[in-house]
């Protein structure tokens, strides 16, 4: 009888574990916001997803688009979805599925302050000094309060006057690389703005020509797109890379959309 029991209660101890793990694994899902579960994927082979960072689209029954893609943050790569209406004109929802940002700086992206700005706004966004750009176009003109927001540098500007409060390392960071001479906006003459690794490939090609005087005319005009109008949304405190991070997959899908989905 008694070895009967014991059975009996090691079966009820292994379903217990087994259901604990159930919930925990249902949970985590739900954490991490796998969305489009129910939606219909859709093939990107030919629509040079890579390109966008565009990682997986999927369509909703609704007629909207999710859009998995992923951009370098501070400590590494961000993967998102993106939830955009049939137009894909404006954001209906977002969630940071990975990151391994700074615990308490960078990680605060995925906290519902931030994150809630991105819900039914129209897209492309600008956070803090990012620029605007499709990655295949180049830079597009912008317009609206955002494409106003540009500073330029006189003589005796120094990299201490942006953002002075936030000492993080990643705020230094930034700094460090504007007094280098590796941000677009250092080379422009601006105020510390975009670094030189959010540039498309051929813009940092040219940045570095420029810092080494290799070009026949430094104010060769950059690649445009179509004007567009922005909307503004607030950075995390301290954590800009990361901010930027998430919004570059926010305009990444955008521009993969109206480019090469919605063309």
């Amino acid at each position: 009888m008694s070895r009967k029991r014991y059975g009996q209660g090691i079966a009820l101890g292994a379903m217990c574990v087994l259901s604990l793990g159930i919930i925990f694994s249902m949970k985590t899902m739900k954490e991490q916001g796998t969305v489009a579960a129910s939606g219909t994927p859709v093939d990107v082979v030919g629509m040079n997803a890579d390109t966008y960072q565009v990682k997986e689209l999927h369509k909703l029954e609704d007629g909207s688009y999710v859009v998995y893609g992923a951009a370098k943050g501070f400590a590494g790569d961000i993967e998102t979805a993106a939830t955009f209406d049939e137009t894909g004109e404006n954001i209906l929802s977002l969630k940071v599925l990975s990151q391994g940002e700074t615990d308490g700086i960078g990680s605060k992206v995925t906290e519902d302050e931030f994150i809630s700005q991105f819900h039914n706004i129209a897209v492309p966004i600008k956070v803090a000094d990012l620029e605007v750009v499709s990655p295949t176009t180049g830079k597009v003109n912008t317009s609206g309060e955002a494409a106003a927001t540009t500073e330029l540098a006189d003589e005796n500007y120094s990299s201490i006057e942006w953002n002075p409060e936030d000492t993080s390392p990643e705020a230094n960071a930034m700094r460090t690389l504007y007094d280098s001479g590796l941000l677009a906006s250092s080379k422009k003459g601006e105020k510390l703005s975009t670094p030189i690794t959010d540039l498309s490939p051929e813009e940092q090609a040219k940045a570095k020509l420029q810092k080494a005087n290799l070009l026949v005319s430094a104010s060769e005009d950059e690649p445009t797109g179509e004007p567009v109008t922005v909307t503004d949304v607030d950075a995390v405190s301290g954590a800009t890379v990361s901010s930027k991070a998430v919004a570059t997959t926010i305009n990444n899908g955008y521009f993969f959309l109206k480019e090469a989905v919605l063309k």
